[in-house]
């Protein structure tokens, strides 16, 4: 019986390696043909814009922009016009601040896009009625 359970289990042992094979062969043409029906897919879509183009119907395909990396952690949303909210608060005593007065606080003089950042977040502060401006003076509402 040992005999016959030996010859059983190498040709288990056999049959799982020929299977295995197989499937890994298998595998391998998949991704041949799905690397081939990619290539072709390319070359119908070129073919199609070329003739589109030539009947003046091709309408160029946006491609996708390439991601910029980071510059830097992003601040939380909404942190800008609290930091702003905050100084303004501050200041509102003294007479408010006016526009060139905070961008000096906030270090983004000369930069342009503080200084967009610093606009945009005053005017949602007024627009939600967190502010207000008098003689071109922010002050706290």
């Amino acid at each position: 019986m040992a005999k016959n359970s030996t010859t059983l289990q190498d040709a288990m042992t056999a049959e799982r390696e020929q299977v295995t094979r197989e499937l890994e062969e298998l595998a391998a043409r998949r991704k041949e043909l799905d690397e081939e029906e990619t290539a072709l897919q390319r070359r119908l879509t070129a073919a199609q814009n070329y003739f589109a183009t030539l009947e003046g119907k091709f309408d160029a395909p946006t491609a996708a922009r390439p991601q910029r990396a980071p510059s830097g952690p992003r601040a939380p949303r909404g942190s800008v016009q609290d930091a702003l909210l905050a100084v303004i608060k501050e200041h509102s005593p003294n007479g408010g601040l006016d526009r060139a007065h905070i961008l000096e606080l906030q270090r983004v003089k000369g930069d342009k896009k503080g200084e967009q950042r610093i606009s945009n977040a005053l005017a949602n502060l007024k627009k939600a009625g967190k502010i207000g401006q008098n003689d071109g003076k922010y002050l706290a509402a």
